[in-house]
């Protein structure tokens, strides 16, 4: 397990820059960091590999989950934003380490 650099308390397998998220929405997090410009789309697919012939409900539920991902975020300078044709990107302050 990894601990933290300033207080060396260890930091769980499931935290991203020091905020616990539940299993999907980690998920969520990990793809957008690692594929800047991820449509919600493919998005859907990875997460949902099953349900991906049901195209209606994929932008609603990436949306939802997106946004309460930011709310976990919301007391860092953390965030995901949305660009219309460009896809979701992951914004977090230089030289912050995960």
């Amino acid at each position: 397990m990894k601990c933290c650099p300033a207080c060396g308390q260890e930091i769980p397998q499931n935290a991203r820059y020091g905020v616990k998220l539940p299993s999907l929405k980690l998920r969520l997090f990990d793809l957008i960091a690692a594929r800047p410009g991820i449509s919600q789309r493919e998005l859907y697919e990875h997460i949902y590999p099953e349900k991906a012939y049901q195209r209606r409900t994929h932008r609603s539920l990436i949306s939802c989950h997106v946004s309460q991902i930011n709310d976990y975020y919301a007391h860092t300078d953390i965030k995901i934003t949305a660009r219309p044709y460009y896809g979701y990107y992951l914004k977090a302050p230089k030289g912050l380490k995960k």
